[in-house]
This record gives C-alpha cells, sequence and structure tokens, in this order.
C-alpha cells in the first residue's frame, strides 16, 4: 500500500486530518483517565510545566491544582488558565519538607529542569537525551504534598514529573489517597524503585506502566509491587523510550480502587 504524505494533501484535507487527529487524542486521553478522574475530582498535576497534564485533566471536568516553580513555566500557566476558577497555580517545588531547593534550570527544555543532581548526571551522560548541560543553578521554595492536602484538601489523583525527584516527593505524603502516578527513568531508575518501597506503607496496592505519551498500559493486567520493581529493572537497557509512568492505584478502607 502506498504511503500518503500529510503535505501531499490538499490545505483543506490537511485541515480535516489534523481536527481528527486531535480529536482521536483527546478522546483516547478521556478513555485513559476516566478511571481514576471523575467530573468535580480534585487532582494535584506535581510538575506542571506549561500546563499540558492541567489542559488533560480540566477536559475531564477536574479541578485542577497546578504545581511549578519555574518562573518561565508559572507565567505560561497565569496566562493560559487566569481566569479559570477551576485551576489554582502553586508557584513552588515540592519535595519532602518545607523550605528551600537548589533547582537544575535547562531553560530551552523545561521539562528537564530537576532538584535532583543524581538524574541531571546520569540524563547527561545518556546518548538517548539529545541536551546540554543544565544553564542554571536556581532557589525556589518547596512545600510538600501533605501540605498542600492541608491547603486543598485530598486529591483524587496526583500527578508526579519531577525529573527523579519523585522518590523525594512521595516522602513528603503520609495520608493516604486513591490513585497517583510518577515518572520513571530508565537511566536512572532508582527513585521510582524507591517510590514504589515507600509506598506500600499504605497498604494494598496494584500497578501498571504507561510508556511516553502513548496513552495505553503496557501491562495487561495490574501488579502488585514486587512485579513492578522487577519490570522497572528489565526495561533500564531499553532504547526505544526516554521515560515511562508508574500508575498506582489504592485499595483504600470502605473503598475501590479506580
Amino acid at each position: 500500500m502506498t504511503k500518503i504524505s500529510l503535505r501531499s494533501l490538499p490545505k483543506q484535507a490537511r485541515r480535516f486530518v489534523r481536527i481528527l487527529s486531535k480529536w482521536t487524542q483527546s478522546r483516547k486521553r478521556h478513555r485513559f483517565y476516566s478511571p481514576f478522574i471523575k467530573p468535580n475530582d480534585l487532582v494535584f498535576d506535581i510538575g506542571a510545566s506549561r500546563g499540558s497534564h492541567t489542559e488533560i485533566y480540566l477536559k475531564q471536568k477536574a479541578r485542577v491544582i497546578s504545581v511549578e516553580p519555574q518562573k518561565e513555566c508559572v507565567r505560561g500557566l497565569f496566562i493560559r488558565y487566569h481566569d479559570n476558577p477551576d485551576v489554582h497555580i502553586v508557584p513552588e517545588a515540592v519535595g519532602d519538607a518545607e523550605g528551600t531547593a537548589e533547582m537544575l534550570i535547562y531553560r530551552n527544555y523545561n521539562y528537564r529542569s530537576s532538584l535532583s543532581r543524581e538524574n541531571a548526571r546520569a540524563q547527561d551522560r545518556d546518548d538517548r537525551v539529545p541536551f546540554s548541560s543544565h544553564d542554571e543553578v536556581r532557589t525556589v521554595k518547596v512545600t510538600t504534598l501533605d501540605q498542600l492536602i492541608k491547603k486543598f484538601g485530598v486529591p483524587s489523583f496526583i500527578k508526579i514529573d519531577a525529573e527523579g525527584y519523585e522518590y523525594k516527593i512521595l516522602k513528603g505524603l503520609s495520608h493516604p489517597v486513591k490513585a497517583l502516578s510518577f515518572e520513571f527513568l530508565p537511566v536512572h531508575p532508582e527513585p521510582a524503585i524507591k517510590s514504589i518501597e515507600y509506598l506500600k506503607r499504605f497498604g494494598s496496592m496494584s500497578l501498571n506502566i504507561a510508556i511516553m505519551d502513548r496513552m495505553k498500559f503496557m501491562l495487561k493486567d495490574w501488579v502488585r509491587p514486587e512485579e513492578m520493581i522487577k519490570v522497572l529493572k528489565s526495561l533500564e537497557k531499553r532504547k526505544d523510550f526516554i521515560y515511562s509512568d508508574v500508575y498506582v492505584r489504592f485499595s483504600l478502607t470502605n473503598e475501590k480502587s479506580p
């Protein structure tokens, strides 16, 4: 079968294909997050960057606490959501204790900026990451998940994307939640593995993994913590993706997991 290039199509046809693609991706995201996020649920978007996931959660009709310490990204978030009553922007980082911390800033790649120097060194050495070293070190204010819960309430879902700082963030959580996700980087797997070990304190849980933004779980069945750790270790040498996200759902007392 001959493959048709998008550029070879008439202008109106290209526009239709783009609209259809966006609609299809939107529907795919809605189906993916529906088990976790219901209308009017509270969601924490930790490491919101420029707000792509905040937008996804809003389309699920959720209320979103969008947490991001980088001033460039915060400016964009305020421009994008300043008049949206369902979004509250918190211009801070998240860690295991309140205070301040040094953040490694990549001006042209905001999503890579991190409080984890170990992660930065690991990615700088990896040939899958075509970026130079960080541009500056910036002091940022740090809060915790417990403090966010104290201020805004218990979320139904927490998304954590912090470039290797996930374990530190989860150490600041002592309150059980229904479900959450955190990033796994094959070049620096330790934070994700330690995160799973830490989350065991909240009781029974099942886990799955989604590679990059494919909106599809890699495993057919949800697994226990020990199995997921084995899966993550088996992915350390994979070269076909840069990141993925581990999803965790908890069996809370008198409540069903999403």
